[in-house]
């Protein structure tokens, strides 16, 4: 069911970058965002 799955995990999809910004501060340093061409 994608709507559920957006119901539960949207948020976490589109705050994948303030997760990486956290686990960066944490010490983690390997790339573990989505490749975004950047």
């Amino acid at each position: 069911n994608p709507q559920a799955y957006l119901q539960q995990y949207g948020v976490q999809l589109l705050d994948a970058s303030t997760l990486v910004q956290q686990a960066r501060s944490a010490g983690v340093v390997e790339d573990i965002s989505a490749p975004a061409g950047s």
